[in-house]
């Protein structure tokens, strides 16, 4: 995902949650009436809902700063404000790779590895072994629609500041998306 370098945004971001979880899809019905008042149902469009993230803040806030930087890319972007795009970039039209990005999920193991497996398949007589993540996805075009409150308060001193990230995105591919053949 896009990341602030001075005032330009670079791709290759990373950071850990303290919580998330793989996106939930679903699939609409639609019902086609056929001969004596039965409905044949058939699956409809497929919609992928939201996706949040609980982020622990650094201290120097850099992954919330970039989080916000993007949100201002896409706010200029939308309605060519002058007071929002970056110094020298007024009536600069960005491209979807300044304003959406592929995000990755993946879980991690004890040792912060990659949680994998090897799995056989036959096609065709052809047997392929790929190794893929068992729990991974990937969210296409997809950004920070809503960045909650960090809570600064005294009543909580022995706990580590946190915010939640809400993701919008076009579609998502699960586990390993690499084609077999």
């Amino acid at each position: 995902m896009p990341v602030a370098v001075g005032n330009a945004l670079q791709q290759g971001f990373e950071f850990v949650c303290r919580a998330a979880s793989l996106p939930a899809s679903s699939i609409g019905l639609i019902e086609v009436p056929i001969n004596g008042g039965r409905r044949l149902k058939m699956g409809g469009d497929r919609v992928f809902a939201e996706w949040s993230t609980t982020v622990l803040n650094d201290e120097g806030f850099a992954i919330r700063s970039n989080i916000e930087l993007w949100q201002n890319r896409i706010v200029s972007s939308n309605f060519n404000n002058p007071g929002l795009a970056p110094s020298g970039s007024v009536g600069r039209q960005f491209t979807d790779n300044d304003l959406f990005s592929t995000v990755e999920i993946y879980q991690l193991d004890d040792n912060g590895d990659e949680v994998t497996s090897e799995a056989s398949v036959t096609i065709n007589g052809v047997e392929y072994s790929p190794t893929f993540n068992l729990a991974s996805a990937k969210l296409l075009n997809c950004w920070p629609s809503d960045i909650s409150t960090i809570e600064l308060s005294y009543d909580s001193t022995d706990t580590v500041e946190e915010f939640t990230i809400t993701w919008v995105y076009d579609y998502c591919v699960y586990g390993n998306n690499t084609p077999l053949a």
